[in-house]
């Protein structure tokens, strides 16, 4: 996953980061979600879901804090990629 995404950001992405502190903080997201999803099964052997959703008889999947922060990154990042302000315009 990791890996994935740092090829990917060396290969599409050109961008300067201190006009774009949206897509900054949306990394900052991703890694720390992830960093934090890493520290959870170092220490506990497994990741610790403790957000457990029921709606009526609809039961939403267990998850964390760190997978909100991975999910809303994904989203911020794509509408980052659509909106074409990951292209140089030096290119």
């Amino acid at each position: 996953y990791l890996l994935f995404l740092i090829h990917g950001q060396k290969k599409f992405l050109r961008v300067s980061l201190k006009e774009n502190k949206l897509f900054l903080i949306a990394l900052g997201m991703l890694f720390g979600g992830g960093l934090g999803n890493i520290v959870d099964r170092l220490i506990w052997g497994r990741v610790l879901d403790f957000i457990d959703l029921h709606i009526g008889v609809y039961h939403w999947p267990a998850f964390n804090v760190a997978d909100i922060g991975i999910t809303f990154s994904l989203i911020m990042l794509i509408l980052f990629y659509k909106s074409g302000n990951h292209v140089s315009q030096n290119n």
